[in-house]
């Protein structure tokens, strides 16, 4: 799952950078990884409402929401539920 999560953060570097890019010099970036970076906006925003309750249950709720939002069902995987001990 570390080797997944890194090649999401390497695939993020490269979109951000191809943004970058297309706003210092529109020849040298590529449209199509703008495209590919909305759908992947796209499926983490869905993917964070379809397991928004799963999220809600942990421990750090809000810390684990942005986690999904960077690294989507990676990060969902790893989800543990809070600990009722004290009930």
């Amino acid at each position: 799952m570390i080797v997944g999560k890194l090649l999401l953060l390497a695939l993020w570097a490269t979109l951000g950078l191809n943004w970058i890019a297309l706003q210092l010099s529109p020849e040298f970036a590529y449209i199509t990884l703008h495209y590919i970076g909305l759908v992947l906006i796209a499926a983490h925003i869905f993917e964070f409402f379809y397991f928004f309750p799963k999220i809600w249950a942990t421990d750090k709720p809000l810390k684990n929401g942005v986690m999904v939002l960077i690294f989507g069902v990676l990060q969902v995987m790893g989800l543990k539920q809070k600990s009722s001990a004290g009930q």
